[in-house]
């Protein structure tokens, strides 16, 4: 991947004659210069660890936070995964990636999930982990959560219970 950098005229740099549509600051197309340079290097080890992670009962979900430990420097995230086992005691293999936030150009990864697919009484514990191109970091700190029970009163209104392990 190749970067292009627009400098002011009078540098020893490559003169092209070229306009760019979206670049509507030149007015002399054959004074516009050039730098050609090579884009910033691939990350050479896997991020930082995200962490630490909580979690929040809401009715019908199970908020899931963390702090962001890569969001800058030569090894940092290009997004998070979202892994949750369905118990409170969980080893490596228990666990199943529910969610992939991507970093892109213009907008940052997220770091939050909102776990909609829960049943009410159920315990989940989730743990996140960031990648790039060099591979993924180890996983965070892991934290549980019992979805909500949702029931109604005589008169049809409802309520919720909410509890956490």
């Amino acid at each position: 991947m190749v970067a292009v950098s627009r400098y002011a005229v009078g540098s020893s740099l490559l003169m092209l004659s070229v306009l760019i549509g979206c670049d509507h600051t030149v007015v002399d197309p054959s004074t516009t210069l050039f730098r050609i340079a090579e884009a910033p290097p691939s990350a050479t080890e896997p991020p930082a660890a995200p962490g630490p992670l909580s979690t929040s009962v809401r009715p019908w979900m199970i908020e899931v936070w963390w702090r962001d430990n890569a969001w800058e420097g030569a090894n940092k995230e290009d997004g998070f995964k979202v892994e949750r086992c369905e118990a409170v005691a969980c080893g490596d293999a228990d666990f199943t990636v529910i969610a992939v936030n991507l970093k892109g150009k213009n907008y940052l990864a997220w770091n939050f999930y909102n776990d909609t697919d829960v049943q009410p009484g159920s315990t989940y514990t989730y743990r996140v982990r960031a990648f790039n191109s060099a591979g993924q970091s180890a996983p965070s700190n892991a934290a549980s959560a019992t979805a909500c029970f949702v029931d109604t009163d005589w008169e049809g209104g409802g309520y919720y219970i909410c509890v956490d392990p």
